[in-house]
């Protein structure tokens, strides 16, 4: 992977804070194999952006053909990498003021180490997704659409933790509605969806994965979702963006 950085930084932004932004980009990008080979950088009269704005932009080879939203297929089986709406909870306390006994905190990480290990380990892999903007609802609505076909999860399955329950019940959201900056979604054949399990759960990112449902069928597209109460309802896509966009 080939990267170009480029800096768009606000007059007044202490040095320090952009020098722990540099060091922690040059080492992710040492850590998986990266070369950030050109960039630019313009400073901008106070006030004129919100102190600091990066863009980039890769040229990468593609590893595994195959992949896609429009591949899911009946008997299929979903797994999440990891528990969800992690990114997006933080945000939104963070941006409330908002404090709990025990800190939200993003699951902000590079996962090509996770991944890597899953398409070398030949478990056969239909579709896969990072579930940033729209969240798990987001990313399952899609394939459903694309694939023509009817997926079912099970909300007790769906890795959640404690402290983004309670932001969401205290503030009304879904957490499968909310961004994830660490997690991916995986629809992967029926037979090897033990293996790929066992794969995650042998990497540090992938520790929480779990299998939270199936394609059920061919036909009207839809993600359809059994509640802690055995109740089945349609799994809605957010019908609006949470919060403004930052990356």
């Amino acid at each position: 992977m080939i990267l170009s950085l480029s800096f768009l930084i606000e007059e007044g932004l202490p040095f320090e804070d952009l020098e722990k932004i540099v060091k922690s980009i040059s080492e992710e990008a040492k850590k998986n194999g990266m070369l950030i080979a050109t960039g630019d950088t313009k400073v901008v009269p106070r006030g004129q952006i919100d102190k600091l704005f990066i863009a980039t932009s890769g040229i990468g080879e593609v590893v595994r053909s195959g992949l896609s939203a429009h591949n899911l297929q009946e008997g299929d089986v979903i797994v999440v990498s990891g528990t969800v709406g992690d990114h997006g909870a933080c945000i939104l306390a963070e941006r409330e003021g908002m404090e709990f006994d025990i800190p939200i905190e993003s699951d902000c990480k590079s996962l090509w180490k996770m991944i890597e290990k899953l398409l070398i380990s030949g478990v056969e892999i239909h579709a896969m997704r990072d579930a940033t903007r729209g969240g798990l609802a987001g990313v399952l609505n899609e394939w459903a659409e694309q694939s023509g076909v009817e997926i079912e999860v099970e909300e007790e399955k769906i890795p959640v933790r404690e402290a983004v329950k309670g932001l969401c019940e205290l503030l009304g959201f879904e957490p499968t509605h909310l961004a994830n900056e660490g997690m991916v979604v995986i629809a992967v054949k029926e037979k090897d969806a033990e293996k790929l399990l066992e794969v995650l759960h042998s990497t540090e990112e992938g520790k929480n994965a779990s299998i939270i449902g199936r394609v059920a069928k061919k036909g009207s597209p839809k993600v359809v979702i059994t509640t802690s109460y055995g109740v089945k309802r349609i799994m809605e896509p957010p019908a609006v963006e949470l919060l403004p966009r930052i990356c």
